[in-house]
């Protein structure tokens, strides 16, 4: 699977990122929100798998993909042992659950 995964990005070849989705987590619209009004933050949520969030030396993002029940698309996260959200990118729903 591949999506769009930004940051710091300088080049257009930086967007496409192959991924592996390590945990689906459904959430509440409130604690959606918040995770996603405040990526930069430090989440529990994060905390709890960010062992598991690491990126191959293939470059291959093993990310978990939150969401919730009132939004269309969710949020694919990759921490990279970080506390907050450091790789992330929107993703259509339905692709995935």
């Amino acid at each position: 699977m591949k999506t769009r995964f930004t940051y710091k990005s300088h080049y257009i070849e930086d967007f496409a990122t192959e991924f592996k989705i390590i945990k689906k987590i459904k959430l509440e619209k409130k604690e959606f929100d918040l995770i996603v009004n405040n990526l930069l933050n430090d989440s529990e949520i994060i905390m709890a798998n960010k062992k598991e969030m690491i990126v191959e030396k293939n470059k291959i993002f093993h990310c978990i993909f939150v969401y919730c029940n009132e939004f269309k698309d969710g949020l694919l996260i990759c921490s990279q042992g970080y506390d907050y959200a450091r790789y992330c990118a929107i993703y259509p729903k339905k692709a995935i659950i």
